[in-house]
């Protein structure tokens, strides 16, 4: 009898570290003039790509790019680190995601048609495409062993033993 308390103890001390974790991590990538276009085709808003960059942007060939920005929903706790210019910008930790709608942007999900063509998702109208912005962003859902160091990178996935689920959205000014 003791026996089986002490390896059930052992057993709950060990379960106990292993967390479930949320990760996400987005990349963004600035559009020039001419990169991009907007047709309407009957009720959908089609998006064709004329830049190689653009198109090995948003097919997840992120090369060198860095993390936009990247969130962390773990053990009850929410942090999100944000970059710019290379530069730390910004750091949050609390206990709840917060939405973080801006009001003069657009952001639309793109559904991919082909590698150079995109559906933009929540939108039967063309939009004004100046000073847009493209985001690919990796969410992750997954366990980790909390008694173990470990470094989150979404392209380097060898660490983790789930799929990855990625996101692709043009974001522009009103």
């Amino acid at each position: 009898m003791r026996s089986l308390i002490f390896t059930l103890c052992l057993l709950g001390v060990l379960v106990a570290e292993v967390q479930k974790a949320q990760i996400t991590q987005s990349y963004s990538y600035n559009s020039k003039s001419g990169e991009f276009a907007l047709e309407q085709n009957q009720n959908k808003v089609i998006l064709s790509i004329h830049s190689q960059a653009l198109q090995h942007f948003l097919n997840s060939n992120l090369g060198d790019s860095n993390i936009d920005s990247q969130s962390v929903f773990l053990n009850g706790g929410y942090t999100e680190f944000q970059n710019a210019d290379k530069n730390f910008r910004t750091y949050v930790n609390s206990s709840s995601i917060k939405n973080k709608k801006q009001f003069y942007e657009l952001i639309f999900e793109l559904k991919e048609i082909d590698p150079s063509r995109f559906e933009v998702i929540g939108t039967q109208q063309v939009f004004p495409t100046m000073h847009c912005k493209f985001i690919v962003q990796k969410d992750l859902i997954s366990f980790i062993d909390g008694r173990k160091d470990f470094v989150i990178n979404l392209n380097n996935q060898h660490f983790f033993q789930k799929a990855i689920a990625t996101k692709r959205f043009v974001q522009c000014l009103k």
